[in-house]
C-alpha cells in the first residue's frame, strides 16, 4: 500500500512539473510571442510624388500584427536618411533597438540613439520616442547635443523637439557654450 502511494505521488509532483514546463512552452510558442512577418536585410525607399525622400536599412525587421496593439520590431537596429527634393540628406537616425507601434503611432528608439540634422547637430541618447499625430520628438532621459559650432548642450531630464530636430528645448540644461571673440571696444577694464 505504501509504495502505491509513493508511486502515485510522485505521479502527481511529475504532472505538476510537466503542467509548468507546458505552460512555459506555451507561453514561449504563443502567437503574441511569434512575428507574422520577419525579413533579414531589408532596405526600403519612402517617396513623395515620385522623389524619394527616406530610405530605411535594418538587419532584421519582425511585424506582430496578430495582436492587440500591432507593433514592428528593429531588433537588431535601424538607419534612416531622410532627403530633400535634391537627394541631399537632411537628417539620420541610428539606433540599435527600435519599436514602432502602429495605432499609437509611436516610435521608440533605444541603446546608442543618434540623430543628426541639417545644419550638422548631433543628439546622442539611449531612448528616444518618435510621435506622429504630435509631430515630437521627445524624451526623459539624459540627452547631449553637439553643434556644428562646437557647442555641447546636455539635458540632463531629456528634451523635446519637432522631428526635423531644428527647433527644441531641454529640461534641467547644462553645457559648454563657445563664444566668439569680442571687439576690443566692447571689453571694458574697469
Amino acid at each position: 500500500m505504501r509504495q502505491k502511494l509513493f508511486f502515485l505521488l510522485i505521479f502527481a509532483i511529475f504532472l505538476i512539473s510537466c503542467d509548468e514546463k507546458f505552460e512555459k512552452i506555451n507561453t514561449i510558442i504563443s502567437k503574441n510571442n511569434l512575428p507574422t512577418i520577419s525579413i533579414e536585410n531589408i532596405e526600403t525607399s519612402y517617396s513623395n510624388a515620385g522623389i524619394i525622400r527616406g530610405t530605411l536599412t535594418s538587419p532584421l525587421v519582425n511585424q506582430f500584427t496578430e495582436i492587440d496593439d500591432p507593433y514592428t520590431e528593429f531588433p537588431k537596429g535601424i538607419s534612416i536618411f531622410m532627403f530633400d527634393e535634391n537627394r541631399k540628406v537632411t537628417s539620420t537616425l541610428r539606433a540599435n533597438y527600435t519599436k514602432y507601434w502602429q495605432k499609437k503611432m509611436l516610435w521608440e528608439a533605444r541603446n546608442k540613439v543618434i540623430i543628426t540634422n541639417i545644419d550638422g547637430d548631433t543628439l546622442r541618447t539611449e531612448l528616444l520616442f518618435g510621435d506622429e499625430k504630435s509631430q515630437k520628438i521627445y524624451t526623459s532621459e539624459y540627452v547631449e547635443i553637439s553643434k556644428s559650432d562646437g557647442t555641447i548642450i546636455r539635458g540632463r531630464n531629456g528634451f523635446e523637439s519637432n522631428t526635423s530636430f531644428t527647433i527644441y528645448k531641454f529640461r534641467d540644461v547644462t553645457g559648454v557654450v563657445n563664444v566668439k571673440d569680442l571687439p576690443k571696444d566692447s571689453v571694458k577694464n574697469e
